[in-house]
């Protein structure tokens, strides 16, 4: 008489299968792929698989209950000390008519530096003097001394213009070649040119004539008289260096 036949091996492999979807402890619901092999040994629909294997998954996941948050203390909140400062400023806001008389401090106040600002910003200081042009017209010295500069200026003889000396110090204005503006601060009877300077027609044109290198000691103090053109005018602007010599 014949033994029983050895299992074969797909018959060993759906054993080992359904142990793992049947048997305590089931795993199988997370192998896709063991999952999908079962069905096919078993030649059963999809839903009969599912409906065991993930059946028990689900008894199992609904074992576990929820572990619930630990509550924390909530922090009692501290009210800030009342000081004199807020007292003071609760007090002067308690109404909507305090409320207006400090909006329209605060408007006045910022107005007034916005304004002493803007008159900083504005206001030149005071000029020593204020030199105008006059009708003189330059004579032969005049012309030599400024043809004289024609290798650095440039200056136009022709555009010559004169203006009120200051403390025995000639001062004429012209143009040059390049449209530029000129000043010249001479003396004529020494035929010394102190300083000369062009500018562009839209930078500042100014010249500084000094007490100890420009060959000028009328100044009434050791330093620099600056003489700054302003519109038709010549404002100079003498400034006090001590120890300057």
């Amino acid at each position: 008489m014949e033994g029983p036949s050895p299992p074969s091996d797909a018959q060993r492999e759906l054993s080992e299968l359904r142990a793992r979807a049947y048997g305590p402890g089931p795993g199988i619901a997370d192998d896709p792929a063991a999952l999908a092999r079962l069905r096919e040994l078993e030649g059963t629909s999809d839903a009969s698989a599912d409906a065991r294997a993930g059946g028990r998954a689900d008894d199992a996941v609904a074992d576990l209950e929820p572990v619930p948050a630990p509550s924390l203390p909530v922090p009692e909140t501290v009210a800030a000390p009342d000081t004199p400062w807020r007292s003071l400023w609760r007090r002067a806001t308690a109404t909507r008519a305090r409320r207006a008389a400090w909006g329209l401090a605060c408007v006045v106040v910022v107005g007034s530096a916005v304004t002493v600002a803007l008159l900083l910003m504005t206001v030149r200081p005071h000029p020593d003097a204020t030199l105008q042009p006059t009708d003189a017209s330059p004579n032969d010295a005049v012309i030599r001394m400024v043809a004289s500069t024609a290798g650095e200026w440039e200056a136009d003889v022709s555009t010559l213009r004169a203006y009120e000396p200051y403390l025995g110090m000639d001062l004429w204005y012209a143009t040059n070649a390049w449209g530029s503006r000129c000043l010249f601060a001479l003396q004529v009877a020494r035929t010394i040119i102190s300083e000369a300077h062009c500018a562009p027609a839209e930078a500042e044109l100014f010249i500084d004539v000094s007490s100890w290198g420009d060959d000028f000691d009328q100044l009434p103090v050791d330093g620099v008289a600056r003489i700054v053109m302003r519109d038709d005018e010549l404002d100079v602007f003498v400034y006090d260096v001590p120890g300057a010599d």
